[in-house]
């Protein structure tokens, strides 16, 4: 299976926002992808996983939705992406989650969402920040990419330190840590 990163976009979103993603997203995983694309998903799988009650969208049934189109396409990692709302069955909300692999099936295609509702300034009633939310975008994306990398999270200045409020999410770096990092690599022999 080759090396690729799949971006499935699962609603429409302003294209720039897509190509930095992927751009940030091929300088920070520098020779752990091969390749990044990007494709359009339009089998629904928002609008069965919402739930009217909460007016969002359950971000784990998502995720397993994802997992079964990168099996039967054979994508090495596929990371969704949405403008809506997002939580899971422990959580009120969440800027992202991840399938976490076990050590024994890294190989196989595993997934992860994020949302940028949250990610948004003006989602806080705050004026809109261009700059802030690409930071904010590329450290969900690559902390949830991390977890499909077999990575949990981390204490250090790390991309990896958990995010329970936009805050949390400001103040860590767009960056794995040297511990991080080095696992990749062990993970996959790539140092």
């Amino acid at each position: 299976m080759k090396k690729e990163l799949i971006i499935i976009k699962l609603n429409p979103l302003i294209a720039e926002i897509i190509e930095n993603l992927q751009l940030d997203l091929i300088k920070l995983f520098n020779g752990i992808f091969e390749d990044i694309h990007i494709i359009e998903n339009s089998k629904g799988i928002l609008k069965k996983n919402y739930n009217e009650h909460r007016n969002q969208y359950n971000a784990s049934r998502i995720l397993d939705d994802m997992k079964e189109i990168g099996i039967k396409e054979e994508y090495y990692r596929v990371l969704a992406i949405t403008s809506e709302d997002l939580y899971t069955e422990r959580l009120n909300f969440v800027f992202g989650v991840a399938f976490i692999p076990s050590q024994s099936i890294i190989p196989e295609s595993v997934s992860a969402i994020i949302s940028f509702k949250r990610l948004k300034e003006e989602f806080y009633n705050l004026s809109k920040d261009d700059v802030l939310f690409r930071d904010r975008v590329i450290k969900e994306a690559a902390h949830e990419l991390g977890h499909t990398l077999g990575l949990k999270h981390c204490i250090n200045e790390c991309v990896m330190r958990f995010s329970n409020f936009i805050d949390d999410t400001d103040e860590k770096p767009a960056r794995f840590c040297d511990s991080c990092l080095n696992k990749i690599k062990k993970n996959y022999g790539l140092g």
